[in-house]
């Protein structure tokens, strides 16, 4: 996982509390917005559930999600945290702490670090890497290399016409191919 998947996190997290909440409330809505079953009290003798106790059930079912998520969402705050900690460069660490943990906007960040926002976005660039490095250092001693972490080498020019094959410390060689030296020191 990059720095920057590592700190999206928490968003994602924050994301999913908030539909929780949202469908919390709307259970209690439908719960409670009906007077006739919230002041009826009438339960089914039958063993089934009336209306009102199976949205109680849910809701608490809700409350406990929405509590496991909140957890979730304080420990990656915490790591994230550490995370920025061990980053030497202090614009760094402001920067992201901004952004990710107290969740506030590229514009709102340059306009309190007196920064343009293109600046900023340039200077979250560095951070990003910055981060990275450290996480592939804390992975790297904790575990073996993860293969996923590699990126594959970027296509040039040269590649896609086929010269990445020939040695680039071979002499180069005329148009016919005899293979003789022509430039460099050929005489």
């Amino acid at each position: 996982m990059n720095a920057r998947a590592y700190f999206r996190r928490i968003r994602d997290t924050e994301r999913r509390i908030e539909a929780l909440k949202t469908k919390r409330q709307h259970i209690q809505d439908l719960a409670y917005g009906n007077t006739r079953f919230a002041s009826s009290g009438i339960r089914s003798t039958t063993g089934n559930h009336s209306r009102l106790e199976t949205a109680v059930i849910r809701l608490l079912d809700m409350d406990d999600r929405i509590a496991a998520e909140l957890q979730a969402c304080h420990d990656q705050i915490a790591e994230a945290e550490a995370l920025i900690a061990k980053i030497h460069v202090e614009t760094y660490r402001s920067l992201l702490s901004m952004h990710y943990v107290s969740g506030l906007h590229w514009e709102t960040i340059a306009q309190q670090m007196n920064y343009s926002v293109a600046h900023i976005y340039r200077l979250h660039g560095l951070a990003l890497r910055e981060a990275d490095r450290i996480l592939r250092a804390m992975k790297g001693a904790t575990h073996e290399t993860d293969s996923s972490v590699r990126r594959p080498r970027p296509v040039r020019d040269r590649d896609r016409r086929g010269d990445h094959m020939a040695d680039p410390l071979a002499p180069e060689t005329d148009d016919a191919g005899a293979g003789e030296e022509t430039g460099r020191g050929a005489v």
